[in-house]
């Protein structure tokens, strides 16, 4: 009877085995490949990375604040952890706004107007994009915007992004929309192929710190979907965001990379 037991027992430990192996084997493949993924969205050439975020000074808020500091919206702070966790995945090292490495990746969050990094960018490689604002922020942006400002055009009618584009040797341009309901997020890759040197860098922002923050989001939970767009190539996509609900229309993203890496990249 003993022996009989214990033959029942063996049987059940390795039923139980292999019903777990079984169930460890399809996790297995899925992390290994879910790495793999992000890794050829991120490219991280250098194996480290430099983030940096949106920083505003006082008087290019209001001229009421009194403080000489610097700040950082609630929105900006999440924003760079999500891409933190995102990093940290690959158990790649990184450095937040500045770094004294050598060599390394860039990912810069927020958008033209208030980060620099990415202002600097944009007016490298995508003359033809521009961010369209009411003129009575012209004086803020002239006189306490430490940034190339002919990104920046001026409407009473239409606040968003603009991209002028040649299509059948027509210009048109593509408006996307920035209001108290609606926004704009963009994620732009560059590759050492674009850049002219041995990096990658990402552009992650929207026209506000909500839509930066959703974009911020996006990347760290739709990077396979990115990756079947684009793989490890350059890329350049605009989703519309929805600023009550805080959420990105993940069905309706616009794949501009044809557009904005034809005649119009300057590199």
């Amino acid at each position: 009877m003993k022996d009989i037991i214990d033959i029942v027992s063996v049987v059940v430990t390795i039923v139980s085995l292999v019903a777990n192996i079984i169930t460890f084997i399809p996790r297995l493949l899925k992390w290994i490949t879910d790495k793999r993924y992000l890794f050829t969205i991120l490219s991280p050439i250098n194996k480290y990375f430099l983030i940096t975020q949106s920083l505003f000074r006082p008087e290019m808020l209001s001229s009421n604040f009194i403080y000489n500091c610097t700040l950082l919206t609630e929105n900006s702070a999440i924003s760079i952890q999500k891409v933190i966790k995102l990093i940290d995945r690959l158990k790649i090292r990184y450095d937040v706004f500045s770094t004294s490495q050598e060599h390394y990746d860039e990912i810069h969050i927020g958008g033209p107007i208030s980060n620099a990094h990415t202002n600097a960018y944009i007016n490298q490689f995508f003359p033809n994009f521009h961010f369209c604002d009411s003129p009575s922020k012209k004086e803020n942006h002239m006189n306490h915007y430490k940034i190339h400002k002919s990104i920046i055009e001026y409407s009473s009618n239409f606040q968003g992004f603009v991209i002028d584009v040649a299509k059948k040797g027509q210009n048109r341009r593509m408006r996307f929309a920035v209001d108290s309901e609606n926004d704009y997020m963009f994620l732009i890759k560059l590759t050492a192929e674009d850049l002219g040197c041995n990096k990658t860098v990402h552009l992650v922002f929207g026209g506000s710190d909500i839509g930066t923050l959703v974009a911020a989001d996006f990347l760290s939970k739709y990077y396979k979907r990115m990756h079947a767009l684009q793989r490890n190539k350059h890329y350049f996509f605009a989703v519309p965001v929805h600023k009550t609900n805080q959420t990105a229309a993940t069905s309706m993203i616009t794949d501009l990379t044809e557009h904005m890496f034809g005649s119009s990249c300057t590199n």
